[in-house]
C-alpha cells in the first residue's frame, strides 16, 4: 500500500533524487546554505513507502526527522539510536509488537530527545505454551541513561513491563493508555524531572507504577524522582496497587524524605488506601490473566498506595471520581471536585490546600478532610470554588441550645494561621467556605490580623461569598473580615461558632486588654445584603478582652443597594454569651435598610447594640431581640447629630440596661419589655426615649398596653420590617402596599398630637388604614407574623383614635346623640374583632372617630 508522506520525504539509501543531488550541489557551492540539515520525513508502509520496516525508516533517518509509519501491524523490535519523531496512524491503526528473541524491548530508546506517538505497543508470545519463553520482550518502551523520550497518544497493553525508565532523567510520558500489562510503569535509580500526565494506567496485572531501587542498598545511583510530576493520571484497577514505592533501606534516604508529587489524580476510589506492606503479587511464571489463555484475575481489596517507602508519596488532592472530561487519547481529569488530605507527603512551597484550588476548574468543590492544615501564607482563592471541611454539613452549634457545642460534630478539618497574614484571602464571587475548623498561633501586637479576608482589599471583589459552618476556635484575630475600595453585593456569615476568643500576644495580662488591642470577630465592611445569622461567640465572663463581635457599615464608599428600602443588613438570630467588651453588634457609616431581629445576648460589659459615632441616620429595625446587660445601656446612640426618624427598637426584651442617646432627638423605644409589668425605672435608660407604651409580659408578640395611636402605627411599619424580599413577589408587593400607605397616614401635617388627627385629614388617614390592612390580608398563603401583628397594631391605633376623641367630646359635652352613635359604632368594631374581621373593625373605628368628630 502506498502510505502518502508528511513533509519533506527523505529518499531510501542509494535512490537520492535528482532534486535532493541538485540541493546537494547547491549547498557545496554555497547556495541556499539555510536548507542544510533541514529534518526530513522517512515514511513506512507495506509498500511504496521509504521502508516497510519502521527499524529500516531508524536507519535511514537523520537525527531530528520524523518517521511517520502507516496503519498496520509491525512485528519487530526497534532500537532508536537517533533523536527522531516516530509518529504511527493512532493507536487503534498502527501496531507494534515485539517479537520472541529479540532485543527485550519493543522500542528501545537510546538517544535523547526521542519521541514515540501513536502506536499500540505490545508484544508476540502472549499464551500459555510461550508465557515463560526467555526470549519474550520485557518492555514496551525501554529508556535507559542518556537516553530520553516523549512517550504520547499510545497504547501500551499486554507487556511484561508498559514503559521501563532506569537511571534517565527529563522522560515524558502523557496521553498514553497503559493497561493490561503485567506492571504498568518501572522507575529505578535516578528519574529526575519526569512527567507522568494524562495517562491511563489501569488494569495491569500487578502495579500501575513501580519505584524499584537498583542500586542494592547503596543509593549509587541515587534512587530519586526529584522535581517530577505524575498527574492528572487515572490510577484504578490495577491488581495489586496502584503505586507501589521500594526505594527505602541501606543508604537510601529515609521514607517521607525523597518525595515523588502524585497530586491530582483518580484512584479508583474518594478513599485512598495506604500501606507500608509491599505489594503481593504472584511470581511472573505462575500468573497468566485469563485474557491470555490463563486463570490469574484481579484478586480485589488492593492497596492504593503502597510499599515500605509509601510515605514519600504525595498523594494530595486527589481527584473524587474517574470521568474523563476530554474525547483526547489517555486521560483528563475532572478537577472540579477534589479532596485534600493531611495525610502523606507535601511536595512544593504551595500548601495542600493551595494546590487544590490552584487545580479546581470552574465552580469547583475542594473538599478538606479531618486534619491538621498549617499556611504560613495565605490560601488565596480567586475561583468560584467551595471548601467544604469535614462537617459542611454539620452546625457547630447545639440545634436546641446554640450557646452549647454541636456533639454531632466530628472529626475537624483544622485550618492554623501560622504567619502573620491571612489564613483565606478570597477575591472571587460566589465562594462557599463551609464546615473548617480555623485556629492561629496568636499575633505579637494587636489583633487587627484576620484568619478570612475577602473583597477587594483581598485580592478583589467576592460577591456572593458564604462563610458557614465554620468553628474560630480560641482565637486571638478577626475571624472573617469583608473591605474594598467598593461595595460587593451578597455576603452570607452563617451558623459559624466563635469558642473563646482571645487577646493577642503583646495585649496586657490585666483585667481589660490595652486599648490598641480592640478588634472585631466578624467585620463586615462594603457588602450588600448582608446576612449575618444564627451564629455563635461563647467567652468567659469577665475576661476584658475588648472584643466586638459584629461590626458593619460602609467606610471606603456608599452602598449600591438597588432595591432599597428593601433589607439590605440582616443581623438575626445570633447568640452571645460574654464576648462584646465593649459592644456586641456596631452599625456604623452608611448602614441602612438594616434589620436586627431574633437575636440573644448576654453580656456582663459593654452595649449589645452601637449606633457608632459615624452613623448619620437611616432605617433600622431592632426587633424580638432577648439583650441582658445588667451593667451597662443595652442600645446606644454615639451621635449627637444622627437622624433617628428610621431607627426603631421594638418588641425586644430589655432586662437591664435600655437606651444610651446622645442625639437630641428621642430614640423610638415602645413595646419593649423592661423586667416588669410596669415598665422601665429611670436608671435603664438616659438621653431621650420613648419608651410608652412597654410590653406587659415577656411575650414579645404581646398586647403593649398605654400607647399612642401614632406609636401603634409606627409599631406596625417595624413588624413589617425585614418581611421583604420574602421569595413571593406578591407577598412582596401586598406588603410593600402596606408600607406605603402606614406612611402616608404618618405625615406631620395629619396629626394634632400623638393621639390627635387633623379632623379634615382624619378621612384620608383611617382610608389608608383600612387599605393597608387589606393588603395584609390578602397575604396569600402563610401570612408572616410580622404582616398579623401590624394588622393587630394598626387596629390598636384606630381604637385609640376613635376612643380618644369620644372622650374628648364628651368631657366637652358635645352632641348626646351623635356620641351614643359613636359608641355604637365602637361596639360593633370590638364584634369585629372577636370575628377577626380586621377590615370591617378599621371601618367601624373610622365611622366612630367620625362620628365623634360630629358631635
Amino acid at each position: 500500500m502506498n502510505c502518502g508522506t508528511r513533509g519533506r520525504t527523505r529518499p531510501a539509501a542509494g535512490r537520492r533524487s535528482g532534486l535532493a543531488a541538485l540541493v546537494l550541489a547547491v549547498v557545496a557551492f554555497g547556495g541556499l546554505a539555510g536548507s542544510a540539515g533541514a529534518a526530513g520525513t522517512v515514511t513506512v508502509c507495506s509498500s511504496g513507502c521509504d521502508s516497510t520496516t519502521i527499524q529500516g525508516a531508524v536507519a535511514l533517518a537523520s537525527s531530528g526527522d520524523t518517521i511517520t509509519v502507516a496503519a498496520g501491524t509491525y512485528v519487530e523490535d526497534v532500537t532508536v539510536d537517533k533523536t527522531l519523531t516516530l509518529l504511527g496512524a493512532g493507536a487503534g491503526s498502527t501496531t507494534v509488537s515485539g517479537p520472541s528473541g529479540g532485543s527485550g524491548s519493543t522500542f528501545a530508546v537510546a538517544a535523547p530527545n526521542v519521541v514515540v506517538d501513536g502506536f499500540r505497543i505490545t508484544r508476540e508470545g502472549n499464551a500459555p505454551a510461550t508465557w515463560n519463553d526467555p526470549g519474550l520482550n520485557t518492555a514496551g518502551v525501554s529508556i535507559q541513561g542518556s537516553a530520553t523520550a516523549e512517550v504520547r497518544n499510545s497504547r501500551l497493553t499486554g507487556n511484561r513491563t508498559g514503559i521501563d525508565i532506569n537511571n534517565s532523567n527529563g522522560n515524558s510520558v502523557h496521553n498514553n493508555v497503559i493497561d493490561d500489562n503485567r506492571t504498568g510503569l518501572i522507575l529505578r535509580n535516578q528519574t529526575d524531572n519526569t512527567t507522568v500526565a494524562q495517562n491511563r494506567i489501569a488494569g495491569n496485572w500487578t502495579v500501575g507504577v513501580l519505584f524499584l531501587d537498583a542500586s542494592g542498598g547503596t543509593n549509587s545511583p541515587v534512587q530519586t524522582a526529584l522535581n517530577s510530576a505524575f498527574t492528572n493520571n487515572d490510577l484504578s484497577g490495577n491488581w495489586y496497587g496502584q503505586v507501589v514505592e521500594r526505594q527505602s533501606g541501606g543508604a537510601l534516604p529515609a521514607p517521607g524524605t525523597n518525595l515523588k508529587n502524585f497530586s491530582g489524580n483518580w484512584w479508583g476510589s474518594t478513599a485512598p488506601v495506604v500501606t507500608t506492606a509491599n505489594s503481593a503479587e504472584p511470581g511472573y511464571a505462575a500468573q497468566i490473566p485469563v485474557a491470555y489463555g490463563g486463570t490469574a484475575t484481579a484478586p480485589g481489596g488492593q492497596p492504593d498506595i503502597a510499599g515500605p517507602a509509601s510515605a514519600n508519596i504525595d498523594y494530595t488532592p486527589y481527584l473524587n471520581s474517574g470521568t474523563d472530561t476530554s474525547a483526547a487519547s489517555g486521560f483528563q481529569g475532572d478537577f472540579s471536585s477534589q479532596t485534600v488530605t493531611a495525610a502523606g507527603a507535601q511536595t512544593g512551597s504551595a500548601s495542600r490546600i493551595q494546590e487544590a484550588v490552584d487545580n479546581a476548574t470552574g465552580t469547583g468543590t475542594v473538599n478538606v478532610l479531618a486534619g491538621s492544615y498549617p499556611v504560613s501564607a495565605a490560601v488565596q482563592i480567586t475561583k468560584p470554588l467551595k471548601l467544604n471541611g469535614a462537617n459542611a454539613t454539620i452546625n457547630p452549634n447545639d440545634p436546641t441550645t446554640p450557646a452549647n457545642p454541636n456533639a454531632a460534630r466530628v472529626a475537624e478539618s483544622t485550618i492554623t494561621a501560622t504567619g502573620t497574614g491571612e489564613a483565606l484571602r478570597i477575591g472571587s464571587s460566589n465562594v462557599v467556605v463551609n464546615g473548617l475548623r480555623f485556629t492561629d498561633t496568636g499575633t505579637a501586637g494587636g489583633s487587627n490580623a484576620t484568619l478570612v479576608g475577602a473583597g477587594g482589599s483581598f485580592g478583589g471583589l467576592a460577591p456572593g461569598i458564604s462563610i458557614k459552618n465554620n468553628l474560630f476556635d480560641g482565637i486571638s484575630r478577626i475571624a472573617v473580615y469583608f473591605n474594598g475600595p467598593t461595595s460587593m453585593n451578597g455576603g452570607v456569615v452563617k451558623q459559624n461558632r466563635v469558642s473563646s476568643p482571645t487577646r493577642a500576644a503583646g495585649c496586657g495580662t490585666g483585667a481589660l486588654a490595652s486599648s490598641a488591642c480592640g478588634h472585631q470577630l466578624f467585620n463586615l465592611w462594603q457588602t450588600d445584603h448582608l446576612f449575618f445569622q444564627d451564629n455563635v461567640v461563647v467567652a468567659s465572663p469577665g475576661n476584658g478582652d475588648r472584643v466586638r463581635v459584629l461590626n458593619v457599615g460602609f467606610p471606603n464608599g456608599p452602598s449600591l443597594q438597588s432595591d432599597s428600602p428593601a433589607t439590605n443588613i440582616t443581623i438575626a438570630g445570633n447568640t452571645i454569651r460574654n464576648s462584646c467588651t465593649f459592644t456586641c453588634f456596631t452599625l456604623a457609616a452608611g448602614a441602612t435598610n438594616v434589620s436586627v431581629t431574633g437575636n440573644d445576648v448576654v453580656i456582663d460589659a459593654g452595649n449589645a447594640l452601637q449606633l457608632h459615632p459615624t452613623w448619620t441616620g437611616g432605617r433600622v429595625d431592632v426587633n424580638h431581640n432577648v439583650f441582658t446587660e445588667p451593667n451597662d445601656f443595652a442600645v446606644v446612640v454615639d451621635n449627637p447629630s444622627a437622624d433617628l426618624s428610621g431607627l426603631h427598637v421594638n418588641r425586644n426584651s430589655l432586662a437591664g440596661g435600655g437606651f444610651r442617646n446622645a442625639a437630641s432627638q428621642a430614640v423610638d423605644g415602645t413595646c419593649n419589655w423592661w423586667g416588669s409589668g410596669s415598665g422601665p425605672v429611670a436608671a435603664q435608660n438616659a438621653g431621650p426615649v420613648t419608651t410608652v407604651p412597654w410590653l406587659t409580659s415577656s411575650n414579645l408578640d404581646g398586647a403593649c398596653n398605654g400607647g399612642s395611636a401614632r406609636a401603634y402605627k409606627n409599631l406596625a411599619l417595624s413588624d413589617l420590617a425585614g418581611l421583604t424580599p420574602s421569595g413571593n413577589k406578591d407577598t412582596d408587593k401586598r406588603i410593600a402596599d402596606a408600607r406605603s400607605r402606614i406612611t402616608a397616614s404618618l405625615a406631620a401635617a395629619n396629626w394634632i398630637d400623638d393621639d390627635h388627627v387633623v379632623v379634615s385629614h382624619g378621612d384620608s388617614v383611617f382610608t389608608a388604614e383600612r387599605d393597608a390592612v387589606q393588603s395584609l390580608l390578602r397575604i396569600k398563603g402563610t401570612r408572616p407574623a410580622g404582616a398579623t401583628r401590624a394588622i393587630d397594631d394598626l387596629v390598636r391605633a384606630d381604637r385609640v383614635l376613635a376612643q380618644t376623641l369620644i372622650d374628648d367630646r364628651t368631657a366637652a359635652h358635645g352632641n348626646t346623640k351623635k356620641l351614643a352613635d359613636a359608641r355604637k359604632e365602637l361596639a360593633k368594631a370590638e364584634d369585629s374583632i372577636v370575628r377577626g374581621d380586621s377590615a370591617g373593625a378599621v371601618g367601624h373605628f373610622k365611622n366612630a372617630w367620625k362620628l365623634a368628630s360630629q358631635a
